[in-house]
């Protein structure tokens, strides 16, 4: 392929304590910048070499084209090169990113970019696509999209001068810029092909839409401070109305997150009688096309709400069902033992009936959760009775609303437990079609364990994906799971839905030190049945944040933005938006949790610090973190109603499973605390 040769004028974009910064390494000499000092904003110049791959079949089917481009120092004085320029960009956003990136280069070492250009006239499903698509390439330094939400592209002009296609056409077109990294001992031309390679792999979908997309306002009861899933509402093209408690991070108007929404309006979300009556005053004079909670204590009557004001909606009579576990139990086909009691004293009447009727029998170990509420809290496993009401009387003590200002807890829901491993799958349906669907690994909890008593707990420990179960049994997951989902009442949206395979040709081992599924050599001597499903809950929501991070940048496909685009009815990007990258997962991906061992004041600091010293490897495949307490807090201990996280980890391992758990080992050994 042929390069062209061109000279590059760069204004000074990059602001310092003078008001005025220039490019170190691409600059030009003292005289030149006291020149430029005085004459305010005049460009200096850098040699640019590009080439453009305008007949490419596989990215032109999907609405556009690249151009490659890679900046030098002018090996002469400007004045002595045959070369014509200098050219001075149209399009400020891409100087901006092009003058970051010169500024954090090495001296003499050039610059690889690929520059994405629409081929036709489209409309932009989501302007943060490419950066979003790009997270974790390894051949990726930076990325950007050049586009502004719902923006119209339209085709870069090949206009020519002399016959060469103008250079100032492509970069005043251009959409959207990738930076190559600057890998040790591979010359620039072949890390601009490797990103390349990157961009058909995560690129090669219709995100150039053919028709406009509509302005559309959504309100959201409820939201959680999770920077970049409310970022990617900005991205679509939303405007975000938020309905919140005061005091919310998004409350101020002059608030440093205040352009993430059109509006604040103050909001009781205490799901009480009069909930809907107040939401729907609330949203009476918003002209919303849409309204959407992510909280399983208020999408039913939210969307009761929806459904009276005729915005698009899963029926609130599903997510009933699915927001109780009791009712997800009478709601199945083929349903087990299931027993529903308000509290100690209605479980003692059906062990022990005062009235001479038959009492229940029960079959230990059972499981004792809240048939209201998240996360696995107040989850206990019980091998006796006394253990079953200690377990009932826990539940009680979580409230999960306050009517009149009556403190409400939750019913108690009793059944067997379930051996066998556990999972999360992840469903995108429109119209009972699976759009997109993974399949995660949760590790066993301590609950799970073999000498597990009744103080262990469910809480989650790590969620690893892609699964290791054999295929069959994912298949067998997917097919009964969505059978599921049907049933229940849904038919399109986001559902996170966990699960155990019972009988399973696997189970979790430890080997070498490192825990996780291996094949059961005693399942084929002992004959066991078949694999069969067991739910244990549909979410008709996407996963907590964390892990939604953590699936986003391992599939690309970002589950929150699907489920704000289901709340506005919007099928055409959803559909879009539902497509992983070309090649399956890029990685293997995890979610680590680090609950607390007793509860007291944690004395330590962040165990980061000193990790980074000692696994400096293994920290930088940790691409997000949370640290909920901060030194001199008090944590809550393990037998608490809500249990508490000491650290939240995503992380991901380029060297396969084997790489990422033994990771994940390092940093249950070496992520230390200290509660004192």
């Amino acid at each position: 392929m042929a390069y062209q040769e061109t000279l590059l004028g760069l204004r000074f974009s990059l602001e310092s304590q003078d008001g005025m910064s220039f490019i170190p390494n691409y600059e030009m000499p003292m005289s030149a910048k006291r020149e430029a000092l005085e004459a305010s904003l005049q460009p200096t110049s850098v040699l640019c070499r590009w080439s453009v791959r305008t007949s490419d079949p596989v990215l032109g089917a999907f609405g556009f084209a690249t151009v490659e481009m890679v900046l030098r120092n002018p090996s002469a004085p400007i004045h002595e090169q045959s070369i014509p320029g200098p050219i001075v960009m149209n399009n400020p956003a891409l100087e901006r990113f092009i003058v970051q990136a010169a500024s954090h280069a090495e001296y003499g070492v050039p610059l690889g970019f690929q520059l994405l250009l629409p081929v036709y006239v489209g409309h932009v499903a989501r302007s943060d696509i490419i950066e979003f698509r790009m997270q974790g390439c390894d051949w990726v330094a930076a990325a950007a999209g050049l586009m502004q939400p719902r923006q119209k592209v339209l085709p870069w002009t090949q206009g020519t001068n002399g016959g060469d296609i103008c250079l100032e056409k492509v970069l005043t077109g251009a959409i959207g810029v990738i930076q190559a990294r600057d890998v040790p001992g591979v010359d620039v031309t072949e890390a601009l092909n490797q990103v390349r390679r990157a961009v058909i792999e995560r690129l090669s979908f219709r995100w150039i839409l053919p028709n406009p997309v509509p302005p559309r306002r959504l309100a959201m009861v409820e939201v959680r401070q999770d920077y970049k899933s409310v970022g990617a509402i900005s991205g679509l093209g939303i405007q975000l109305i938020v309905l919140d408690r005061p005091g919310h991070w998004l409350e101020l108007d002059d608030g440093p997150y205040a352009h993430l929404r059109e509006a604040f309006v103050p909001f009781d979300t205490n799901v009480d009688a009069s909930f809907a009556d107040r939401l729907m005053r609330a949203l009476e004079p918003l002209r919303v096309d849409g309204v959407v909670t992510r909280n399983d204590r208020l999408v039913t009557a939210v969307a009761g709400v929806a459904e009276t004001l005729g915005l698009p909606t899963s029926p609130a009579a599903a997510f009933e069902k699915a927001t109780n576990k009791y009712a997800t139990r009478l709601s199945e086909i083929d349903r087990g033992f299931a027993l529903c009691v308000s509290g100690p004293s209605e479980l003692r009447e059906k062990l022990h009936p005062s009235d001479g009727n038959q009492p229940v029998n029960l079959q230990y170990p059972l499981v004792a959760k809240p048939c209201e509420g998240d996360g696995s809290h107040c989850v206990s496993k019980v091998f006796t009775e006394t253990e079953l009401f200690q377990a009932v009387e826990k539940v009680g003590r979580r409230i999960i609303r306050h009517e009149r200002g009556v403190p409400v807890p939750s019913d108690v829901l009793i059944e067997p437990y379930v051996d066998g491993p556990e999972v999360d799958v992840n469903f995108v349906l429109w119209d009972g079609e699976i759009l997109f669907s993974e399949v995660s690994d949760d590790f066993p909890s301590d609950a799970d364990s073999p000498g597990a008593t009744s103080s262990d707990t469910f809480q989650e420990t790590a969620f690893v994906h892609p699964s290791r179960l054999p295929p069959s049994e994912q298949d067998l997951l997917r097919q009964a799971l969505l059978d599921r989902i049907l049933h229940m009442g849904f038919r399109s949206g986001v559902f996170h839905v966990e699960a155990r395979v019972r009988n399973s040709a696997m189970k979790y081992a430890r080997e070498n030190g490192i825990v996780d599924l291996r094949y059961d050599a005693t399942s084929d001597e002992q004959r066991q049945p078949k694999p069969s499903v067991f739910l244990i809950e549909i979410n008709a929501r996407p996963p907590g944040y964390y892990g939604l991070m953590s699936l986003a940048w391992t599939y690309g496909v970002d589950y929150f933005a699907l489920h704000v685009l289901h709340a506005l009815g919007d099928e055409v990007r959803m559909r879009v938006l539902s497509q992983p990258f070309m090649r399956g997962p890029q990685y293997d991906g995890a979610l680590m949790l680090i609950i607390p061992e007793k509860g007291g004041i944690l004395a330590s600091g962040d165990p980061a610090e000193k990790f980074r010293e000692q696994h400096p490897e293994v920290m930088d495949d940790i691409l997000l973190r949370r640290e909920p307490f901060a030194r001199g807090d008090l944590v809550p201990g393990p037998d608490a109603p809500t249990i508490p996280f000491l650290s939240v980890l995503v992380l991901c391992s380029k060297h396969g499973r084997g790489g990422l758990l033994r990771n994940m080992a390092i940093i249950r050994r070496e992520w230390r605390h200290t509660i004192e």
